[in-house]
């Protein structure tokens, strides 16, 4: 079930280089960040994300993505993530 909630559309901005940065700084401490605020994104940047990441970790991700999408999470909990995760592409990009 996807909510597309527009959130991470700075993603769309990044070009490889600047997405790999970004996912290393986001870290294995912000997995879990990042796997609700994509509950909020729309295909093209889901896409982007798994693309520019390893195979293992991007299977990792989709998984969490999954088991969240079945948790009850309001909009503004989503929301709120992907601010902060946004908040990184304007610092280090």
């Amino acid at each position: 079930m996807e909510r597309n909630l527009a959130t991470l559309q700075k993603v769309k901005e990044l070009d490889d280089s600047q997405m790999q940065n970004w996912l290393n700084r986001i870290g294995e401490g912000s997995v879990r960040e990042l796997g609700v605020a994509m509950i909020g994104a729309d295909k093209e940047v889901r896409d982007r994300i798994y693309r520019n990441m390893s195979r293992r970790a991007a299977g990792i991700l989709r998984d969490d993505l999954e088991r969240f999408e079945r948790t009850p999470l309001d909009d503004q909990t989503i929301i709120g993530y992907a601010v902060e995760l946004e908040k990184l592409i304007d610092r280090f990009s």
